[in-house]
């Protein structure tokens, strides 16, 4: 495929001119999203810390998921919270609980893809999936897992941020008329690939999985050339976005707040 045409550059141009950058700092709160749900999650375990704490532990350590292996950010987390006096025990089963909470509302999220392999579910599907978000939500909500419920709420919120990024780009690359399906198709590819990124072992990162399930599914959203631009568009936006929560994270961790020990509390 050749990406040398004077559209495509262009278009590449607007682009960079554009949303490279807007989105990357719209990321970042995507990035604290997850800082948010994972001190949730230490609540649930019996460890009430500060979130400007949570927050710059959590964004410190995620820029590790690039690192080969895809587990080194958890491993950072772990030391970092320990090196603060946390228990090693409950910090690791935040873990768990993260991996589950991603997982299932990514999946959840996917379920707008579904009508492309079932054309009839389509208008069915938002319905089926409010269903199965109140009959999930009250069953935590009546157990003794209330923070992880909202630990999962703020995932959404980055799974969202991580969505309308895509589709802003998608949009700046296509000027075909979408249907409100194909609104909720693209919304489900999207939640998809970020998804099977995320649970595909040693993919530093979701690098070549997310970016192969994209080129498959959105084929018949436009042209391929246009699908590669928006998949190095796409990697550039979340790259320089978990950049920029380092820092932030960084900036977090020098606030008074955020020099916290177990002694602390």
């Amino acid at each position: 495929m050749q990406l040398t045409g004077d559209d495509h550059w262009q278009a590449l141009q607007q682009l960079a001119q554009i949303w490279w950058l807007i989105l990357p700092v719209v990321y970042v709160l995507g990035g604290m999203a997850l800082g948010a749900a994972w001190c949730a999650l230490l609540r649930q375990q019996g460890i009430a810390v500060p979130l400007v704490w949570g927050l710059s532990v959590y964004g410190r350590s995620q820029l590790a998921k690039y690192v080969p292996g895809n587990i080194f950010h958890f491993a950072g987390r772990q030391a970092l919270a320990m090196a603060a006096g946390l228990s090693a025990k409950p910090v690791l089963a935040t873990t768990f609980w993260e991996l589950a909470g991603q997982a299932m509302v990514a999946a959840w999220l996917s379920l707008l893809a579904l009508s492309l392999f079932w054309s009839p579910v389509g208008p069915y599907i938002p319905l089926l999936m409010l269903l199965l978000l109140l009959v999930f939500s009250l069953l935590l909500a009546r157990t003794v897992y209330l923070m992880v419920l909202k630990a999962m709420y703020w995932q959404l919120a980055f799974l969202l941020v991580f969505v309308v990024l895509m589709l802003a780009l998608f949009f700046s690359l296509s000027t075909a008329s979408i249907s409100w399906l194909q609104l909720g198709q693209l919304v489900g590819v999207f939640a998809a690939a970020w998804l099977l990124g995320f649970v595909v072992p040693g993919a530093p990162g979701g690098v070549g999985v997310r970016e192969l399930v994209l080129l498959w599914g959105l084929s018949g959203f436009m042209a391929d050339e246009r699908v590669l631009l928006l998949l190095i568009a796409g990697r550039l936006v979340t790259t320089v976005g978990d950049v920029l929560v380092y820092f932030v994270s960084v900036w977090l961790s020098q606030r008074s707040a955020a020099n916290f020990t177990l002694s602390n509390v």
